[in-house]
C-alpha cells in the first residue's frame, strides 16, 4: 500500500545518480517545488508521462543571479521561455488534478521561478545556456534518509521534431484554404462541418501534447495550429483558450515577426485578432 512521500521535479544540469543519496545535489533547475502524494515513484511518473513525453530538449539561458526564498540562498536565474513554462504550466495542471500538497503553494504556479542553485566552484556565468535532457523525480523526506534527497526515476525528453503531427497540421490547414479558396469562387463550396472537425482535431492534439510548438513541429505547422484556433468561431471559448496558450509561449512578445508568420497564412495582424477576443471576452491581461 502506498504512503505519503514527498518529491520535487528537477531539470538535468549536471548528471544525477538514480538511487544515490545525496546530502546535495549537483546542478540542476527546479522544475516542480516539493509537495506530498500517496503515489510511489512509478505510478506518479505513470501519471505525467504524457506531459514528458511532449516536451523537447529545453534550452536554459542565465540571465541574472540573485538571492531567493527565506534563507536568501544564492541561484542562477534561468530564462522563462515558451517551452519551459509550457512544461511548468501542464506540470502543476496534472499534479493538480492528482491533489498533491505543495509545502510552498507561494513558489508553483505564477509564483515559480526557474532557477540552479549556485554550488562553490561551479557558478553559472550570465548568458550561458545550458542544455537540459532530461527531467528527474526526487524524494526528500525519506524515513532513514532525513535531509537527503534520492533521485528515484529519470525520463530523457524528446530530441525529435513530431513529423507526423507536423504532416497532420499543414494537411489541415491545406484543406481549410482550399474550401475557403473554392466558396469564394462558389458559394456552394463551402463546408460548415469543416471548421467543427479541425476544431475537434486540434483540441485532441493539445490535449495530448499541449500547444504545437515551433520547437516540436516546426514554423510552418505552428502557424498552420494558429489558423485552425482562428477559424474556430463556433467555439470562442476554446479560441480564447488557444489565445492564452499562445500568450502563455510568448510568441506574441515578437510581434513583428509574429506578424510576418500570420501574413505568411494570410492572417491579420495580431493587435487586430487580439482587439477581435477581447470584444468577445472583455481584457484579462490584468488578471
Amino acid at each position: 500500500m502506498n504512503h505519503r512521500r514527498c518529491y520535487l521535479f528537477a531539470l538535468e544540469v549536471a548528471p544525477l545518480t538514480i538511487g544515490r543519496a545525496y546530502d546535495e545535489l549537483p546542478l540542476h533547475c527546479t522544475l516542480m517545488h516539493r509537495f506530498w502524494v500517496e503515489m510511489s515513484p512509478e505510478d506518479l511518473m505513470a501519471k505525467v508521462h504524457d506531459v514528458l513525453v511532449a516536451t523537447p530538449v529545453l534550452s536554459l539561458r542565465v540571465i541574472g543571479r540573485t538571492l531567493l526564498g527565506p534563507k536568501q540562498v544564492s541561484v542562477s536565474l534561468i530564462e522563462h521561455a515558451a517551452d519551459l513554462e509550457t512544461l511548468n504550466a501542464r506540470l502543476f495542471e496534472r499534479l493538480n488534478e492528482l491533489g498533491v500538497e505543495y509545502v510552498a503553494p507561494q513558489w508553483v504556479g505564477q509564483g515559480h521561478v526557474f532557477h540552479v542553485t549556485d554550488k562553490p566552484g561551479s557558478l553559472l556565468k550570465d548568458g550561458v545556456t545550458k542544455t537540459a535532457g532530461a527531467v528527474y523525480l526526487i524524494e526528500v523526506n525519506v524515513p532513514g534518509y532525513e535531509g537527503k534527497r534520492i533521485p528515484r526515476t529519470k525520463f530523457a525528453l524528446n530530441t525529435r521534431k513530431d513529423e507526423k503531427l507536423a504532416k497532420r497540421l499543414l494537411a489541415m490547414a491545406a484543406a481549410d484554404q482550399r474550401m475557403r479558396k473554392a466558396a469564394k469562387r462558389d458559394a456552394s463550396a463551402w463546408d460548415d462541418g469543416l471548421d467543427k472537425r479541425h476544431t475537434k482535431a486540434l483540441k485532441r492534439i493539445i490535449a495530448a501534447t499541449g500547444w504545437p510548438r515551433t520547437s516540436v513541429v516546426g514554423e510552418r505547422a505552428a502557424n498552420a495550429a494558429w489558423l485552425l484556433a482562428q477559424h474556430a468561431g463556433h467555439d470562442r471559448e476554446f479560441q480564447a483558450r488557444c489565445l492564452e496558450m499562445m500568450k502563455r509561449l510568448k510568441q506574441i512578445e515578437d510581434e513583428a515577426n509574429l506578424d510576418r508568420r500570420r501574413a505568411a497564412v494570410g492572417l491579420q495582424p495580431f493587435a487586430e485578432y487580439r482587439k477581435l477576443m477581447v470584444e468577445y471576452y472583455g481584457d484579462n491581461s490584468q488578471s
